[in-house]
């Protein structure tokens, strides 16, 4: 089950200034610090260096943007993910962690993996699409999609025998 408190906001700092300055993207936090993201997100990030290459923010709670590491990240024909680090700078505004990872050992763990089979899976998708930007002050609102994954033939790879 998603925790929606966990929904955070990764913007990232671009290094070619005529694309834009700044990317955005939506992540999910799997620890109190260590963000999911799209590894499609860090695209065209400035140098690692900089301490304002990429920020994290949580919606509904100051909207403050926090500092943050890449600590991992794999973008191939199979995998479109990367791990972020937020970086607790300030003791006086700490990063507010959501009510959900307060108790995490308490909780189900979180489930990702692949799907398999060929029936349709339920799911829902949370975040802070382009086309819900508020024209007004250009904030990103959130958006919660539900549908499902449709039933497709999955390739199975084919075992020799020798």
């Amino acid at each position: 089950m998603v925790e929606f408190d966990r929904r955070v906001q990764v913007r990232v700092r671009l290094a070619d200034p005529d694309v834009g300055g700044r990317g955005f993207g939506s992540g999910y936090l799997l620890a109190p610090r260590l963000v999911l993201t799209a590894a499609h997100v860090l695209d065209g990030m400035a140098a690692l260096g900089r301490p304002d290459t990429v920020t994290v923010s949580r919606p509904n709670a100051g909207e403050r943007e926090f500092p943050a590491t890449v600590v991992w990240r794999r973008k191939d024909a199979l995998v479109d993910a990367a791990l972020v680090e937020i970086v607790d700078i300030d003791d006086e505004h700490p990063w507010p962690n959501p009510e959900s990872v307060g108790n995490l050992p308490a909780r189900p763990p979180q489930r990702f993996g692949h799907l398999i089979g060929t029936r349709p899976h339920p799911v829902t998708l949370a975040g802070f699409p382009r086309m819900q930007k508020d024209p007004d002050d250009g904030a990103r609102l959130d958006e919660q999609v539900t549908g499902r994954v449709p039933r497709a033939p999955v390739p199975w790879p084919t075992a020799t025998r020798s």
